[in-house]
């Protein structure tokens, strides 16, 4: 039970910064160091805020098999799928950032 505790307080990391890309006036970033040059800043904070709040749902829902303890099987479900849900996490920026980028 601590374990998923832990477990859900880091999940509310994405949501926060979620709820924060639905109020950001500039275009809110991702895990990279620079901007990228954003034509509809509304539209993409509101994506970026979906993206965020859809991967804390998301890490929640893997958590739960750490209810039944850390010795349970079931907590190769978590491992497993929070790589797949990471790594889907950078697909969809990646086609976003095609999206709502400059076409010069």
């Amino acid at each position: 039970m601590p374990v998923f505790l832990v477990w859900s307080a880091l999940c509310c990391l994405p949501a926060i910064s979620g709820v924060y890309a639905f109020f950001a006036k500039k275009p809110v970033r991702f895990l990279d160091v620079k901007t990228v040059p954003i034509t509809d800043i509304k539209g993409y904070n509101r994506a970026m805020g979906f993206l965020w709040l859809g991967y804390a749902a998301a890490m929640e829902a893997l958590g739960l098999p750490l209810l039944a303890g850390m010795d349970s099987p079931l907590c190769f479900i978590t491992l497993i799928g929070t790589v797949l849900c990471s790594v889907l996490l950078m697909v969809v920026y990646d086609r976003l950032k095609k999206v709502c980028t400059d076409k010069k």
